[in-house]
């Protein structure tokens, strides 16, 4: 309970809406037991071997290996990849499934997908998001689609994948891609080593954004990783409408 209620508070002072964090702790890994705080900052510039281990997962679904890695060394290979430079990002990962935050309305979204199965026990009504093909897009009882949040466990939409994502990306490449495009990035909390699971995690969060567009890359709950080069570190990718009007 005092895991949730930390949650709750912290939705609060960031100004979320109940329901978004609480999709969030639902999604949340399990927790460890607590363990005393260690100085882990010795390892973040070493190199742990986690880095090398290009192709044994499959967009984090744990799975053997799917389709090669593809960096962006790789991709700038591609003309067609190299077209996007300099777009902003609403034209690069959007529309998505037929659906762009701040453009789409709540009633065409309700004709794209399914309303949310999920009840919100304070209002008795189902929580203000819809699924698109096996996607959710949260409008917060607005008039548009506002936010999404992905982690992981889901498959990174293929035209995210045309654009260069993938979750097995190291910090480091993440950091590359965001600047080849050109968009804003700022650290929102700066690369460190955390205990997690009786071993270590790679930690650290960037906020990027284009135009009225900001996306956050949460990197954590990754068991063994400790440096910016190890891949497959990013858990969640939440994506949100900045309103010209705040």
């Amino acid at each position: 309970m005092d895991e949730w209620l930390y949650w709750l508070g912290s939705g609060f002072l960031l100004g979320l809406p109940t329901g978004y964090v609480l999709a969030r702790w639902l999604n949340r890994p399990a927790t460890p037991p607590w363990q005393p705080p260690k100085d882990y900052s010795s390892l973040l510039n070493a190199g742990s071997g986690a880095e090398d281990l290009d192709n044994d997962i499959n967009n984090g679904d744990g799975e053997p290996a799917g389709p090669p890695l593809r960096t962006l060394a790789h991709l700038r290979q591609d003309s067609t990849f190299n077209a996007l430079r300099g777009r902003p990002m609403a034209r690069v990962l959007f529309p998505l499934f037929g659906v762009t935050p701040g453009v789409t309305t709540v009633t065409q979204l309700a004709r794209l997908g399914s309303q949310a199965t999920l009840i919100d026990s304070d209002s008795g009504r189902p929580y203000a998001y819809y699924v698109v093909s096996g996607h959710n897009f949260w409008h917060h009882n607005g008039t548009v689609v506002e936010r999404m949040y992905e982690t992981y466990t889901n498959p990174m939409p293929e035209l995210w994948q045309k654009a260069g994502f993938d979750w097995r990306l190291s910090y480091d490449q993440w950091m590359e891609l965001m600047e080849w495009y050109g968009w804003s990035l700022r650290v929102k909390q700066e690369p460190h080593v955390e205990p997690w699971q009786g071993s270590t995690a790679f930690t650290a969060e960037l906020a990027v954004t284009s135009g009225d567009l900001e996306l956050e890359l949460d990197f954590s709950y990754s068991e063994g990783t400790s440096t910016r080069r190890d891949r497959r570190t990013l858990y969640s990718i939440s994506l949100r409408w900045l309103p010209a009007d705040g």
